[in-house]
């Protein structure tokens, strides 16, 4: 398994639009994709926020990058940022299950 996450900030009178973002327009899309296993959106009062994303396998993240679908909603994404967009991706190593 592998987890994408994306990190950056917004102003934090945006954080509600990214909350918004993230839950009307980004979720509906990416849970319908191949190898999609779920993501969560972390965010601190001060407009810092990371999004982590899980999916059973490297190329289905970078297939869902590629979709148009995808590249027709990050402009607004990026509307909403305020700083630089960091993303990285990495192997799942262990999982703890409850």
């Amino acid at each position: 398994m592998f987890c994408k996450i994306t990190r950056s900030k917004v102003s934090p009178e945006n954080l509600e639009k990214l909350s918004y973002w993230v839950k009307e327009k980004w979720a509906p899309l990416i849970s319908k994709q191949q190898g999609f296993k779920g993501a969560y959106l972390a965010k601190k009062d001060n407009g810092e926020f990371v999004v982590l994303m899980f999916w059973e396998k490297a190329k289905q993240v970078q297939a869902w990058t590629d979709n148009p679908q995808h590249k027709d909603i990050v402009p607004e994404f990026m509307s909403l940022t305020t700083g630089p967009v960091d993303m990285d991706l990495y192997e799942i190593a262990y999982q703890i299950e409850v």
